[in-house]
């Protein structure tokens, strides 16, 4: 019980030293404040862009029910909250709902239709407050930087630096035939360039290569500090090299001609050239490996080993690993621990499984340099981060308090190997130290 009692305050006072360190924070879907505004954004809205979807879905609550009812607040609670009492034992909805306490003053029965309703209401107010997103993201969370996979969308603040996806490039070619073989008729979120941009710029495949070159230079000039593939939702991460003679037949083919083994090779070839341009412009490459949101697509085709093809033929390019693969974490330790170019992001995985975020790390910690393990959210509003932030720097406190206790760590090399995982890593990383 003596002992019990020890860790706990250990890792209480851990805790008190971690929510002093400031965070890089290296993946958010973060929306504009006033967007969200504009839309009239609720508690719906808020379970909708966040995660607590995804634990609905797993318990068969229909997909559009969210979406389709975002401003009908009321009549949607009363259909909600039956199901949400089927999920409230998981990280995702824990980790939404410790904001909604901590920022919207929920209290009481979290699952009571009017308690639920004055969050709904609160939320809405805070998101026509133009400091929201900082009294909350920098002043509540301490967060330095926020690294955000969102395209172009125009910058609000000072503190987000953008990431721009390259998923397109491995996808526009074939795009028509891709829409019917993967989305099964939805629409292919990665492709970010117009029909009419593209229908006008491209005619020859130098004129595709051509396309990306200056996509790159786009990003370069809105000040992107990495780039990202997102494109395990779509097909699996084993890439083979491909000569440029190929990709040129395979670029020329009609579509009624083209195989699916036709449009994985030239894929295959245009993710060489996308990690060879992050390389000339030096810029790390951002992966997602492992679970997927929402589904769509084999879970093994995630595996992020599927890519050590990719990090022998690019030790100068510098990979961080998203999520921890999970639930691939063994094996993305051993690539962190065998690559020095590839680092293990463990963005969204405490939120997916707290418990899991915590074994892993203890594990990662016996192999891996904590000199290459980083952390993000993951989320799209402020109160997705804040509960990410929360989960998190408990988490980490906890684990670090076992290795003190195991005698691993001594306190200060905990303290140092907390602000490493927060921070430091990722300054490094991305090239974000103050000149």
């Amino acid at each position: 019980m003596e002992s019990r009692e020890a860790a706990m305050t250990l890792a209480q006072e851990l805790h008190e030293e971690i929510q002093q360190i400031k965070i890089i924070d290296t993946h958010e879907h973060l929306v504009n404040r006033q967007m969200l505004s504009d839309m009239g954004f609720n508690i719906i809205h808020a379970m909708e862009i966040e995660y607590v979807k995804d634990s609905l879905l797993a318990v068969g609550i229909d997909p559009n029910l969210l979406v389709q009812g975002g401003f009908q607040t009321d009549n949607l609670l009363d259909q909600v909250i039956p199901v949400l009492w089927k999920v409230r034992n998981t990280s995702y909805y824990r980790s939404l709902f410790r904001a909604f306490r901590d920022l919207h003053g929920l209290q009481g029965e979290e699952l009571d239709r009017r308690n639920l309703k004055r969050v709904s209401d609160s939320i809405e107010s805070a998101y026509a407050r133009r400091d929201w997103y900082e009294q909350v993201l920098q002043k509540k969370c301490n967060i330095r930087y926020i690294l955000r996979d969102m395209e172009y969308m125009p910058i609000e603040h000072d503190f987000i630096r953008p990431v721009i996806r390259m998923d397109n490039f491995l996808m526009l070619r074939h795009r028509r035939l891709l829409q019917d073989w993967i989305e099964r008729g939805a629409p292919i979120f990665t492709l970010r360039v117009s029909e009419y941009d593209y229908t006008n710029t491209v005619k020859t495949f130098t004129d595709y290569l051509d396309l990306l070159e200056s996509h790159f230079q786009e990003a370069q000039t809105f000040g992107a500090i990495a780039v990202k593939v997102g494109i395990a939702y779509n097909r699996t991460l084993y890439f083979e090299q491909v000569s440029q003679d190929e990709a040129f037949r395979i670029f020329a083919l009609p579509d009624e001609k083209t195989t699916e083994s036709d449009i994985k090779a030239f894929q295959d070839f245009m993710m060489f050239r996308i990690i060879e341009k992050a390389a000339e412009y030096r810029l790390p490459v951002q992966i997602h490996t492992g679970l997927l949101s929402a589904g769509k697509n084999r879970l093994g085709n995630t595996n992020p080993l599927l890519l050590t093809d990719v990090f022998l033929q690019f030790p100068e390019v510098r990979f961080d690993l998203f999520h921890g693969g999970f639930p691939f974490t063994g094996e993305t330790g051993a690539l962190a621990l065998m690559f020095p170019n590839v680092y293990l992001d463990t963005c969204w995985l405490p939120i997916i499984s707290e418990m899991t975020f915590k074994r892993a790390l203890k594990e990662w910690l016996c192999s891996v340099p904590a000199s290459k393990i980083l952390w993000g959210g993951d989320c799209a509003c402020a109160e997705g981060t804040y509960g990410a932030v929360a989960t998190m720097q408990e988490a980490l406190a906890a684990v670090l308090a076992e290795k003190i206790e195991e005698d691993v760590l001594d306190f200060e090399s905990a303290v140092w190997t907390a602000k490493g995982i927060l921070h430091d890593n990722a300054e490094e990383l991305f090239g974000l130290k103050a000149p």
